[in-house]
């Protein structure tokens, strides 16, 4: 996950000219690393958020969609971590 959000942050310095860059670098950083997002673990809806406001900078920086889903892509994994969802007080794989 962690290789995933540098590829963007590389893509996001490769796109940007260097005035725009410095600010809206600071604003992907902020929202990506907001405690609202919840710490982005796979399968979480941090996750889902984080990924929606990636998927739309590639848009607003004008890259083709190369996903099966746009931007995105399914994927298979293996969960390292089971997380306690405590608004359901149940159990969940991410």
């Amino acid at each position: 996950m962690k290789q995933y959000f540098m590829l963007i942050f590389l893509v996001v310095f490769i796109s940007c000219n260097q005035e725009k860059y410095d600010q809206k670098i600071q604003e992907d950083v902020t929202f990506l690393a907001n405690d609202k997002l919840e710490g982005r673990a796979t399968g979480s809806e941090g996750e889902k958020i984080a990924s929606e406001y990636i998927a739309n900078r590639f848009k607003d920086l004008g890259l083709n969609p190369k996903g099966t889903n746009g931007f995105l892509q399914p994927f298979s994994f293996t969960p390292k971590v089971i997380l306690k969802l405590p608004l359901l007080n149940r159990y969940e794989f991410p």
